[in-house]
């Protein structure tokens, strides 16, 4: 992978997590700092599994990170 290519992987994985964090908040109000950093830290098959946990009527936050 060249360094452009990663570069853009990168900015694709922060865009995923941004907007997995605006659902959330949009969803259940605020997200504390510690799911916050998990979420800015996970692979982007993790947020994948994150978004169907959502997507399929999680309660919480914790419901969906856990």
């Amino acid at each position: 992978m060249t360094t452009g290519q990663q570069l853009i992987a990168e900015g694709r994985a922060e865009g995923q997590a941004d907007l997995l964090l605006k659902a959330l908040e949009f969803r259940f109000g605020s997200v504390d700092d510690q799911s916050r950093a998990r979420v800015r830290s996970a692979t982007p098959e993790q947020i994948v599994t994150w978004y169907h946990r959502l997507l399929s009527g999680a309660d919480s936050v914790d419901d969906v990170l856990g």
